[in-house]
């Protein structure tokens, strides 16, 4: 049995239904939820780089516990994070 003879049989709300699912479950999965979110005591005992001068800097800085990495540019930052293993996570504003 052809693929267009067993679709043309579901009902069209049907499969407006199953497209609307499939881009939630999409959505949902691509965003990551809340894993990006966290609060600054996750942070304690991490290497955490930060942009120099910027707002990120200026809230960890007082805090002891995580040792903090200060780059000049962001695309440094990310290159420390994610090629060279130099911090385990970034602290940005958003």
């Amino acid at each position: 049995m052809p693929l267009m003879t067993c679709v043309s049989r579901i009902p069209p709300i049907l499969r407006r239904l199953s497209v609307l699912l499939l881009l939630a479950v999409l959505t949902l999965s691509l965003t990551g939820c809340s894993s990006l979110s966290r609060t600054v005591s996750d942070l304690d005992g991490k290497r955490v780089g930060v942009l120099l001068a910027y707002e990120t800097d200026y809230v960890l800085f007082p805090r002891n516990r995580a040792e903090l990495v200060w780059y000049d540019t962001l695309a440094d930052m990310i290159l420390a994070l994610k090629f060279n293993n130099q911090v385990t996570c970034a602290a940005v504003c958003s």
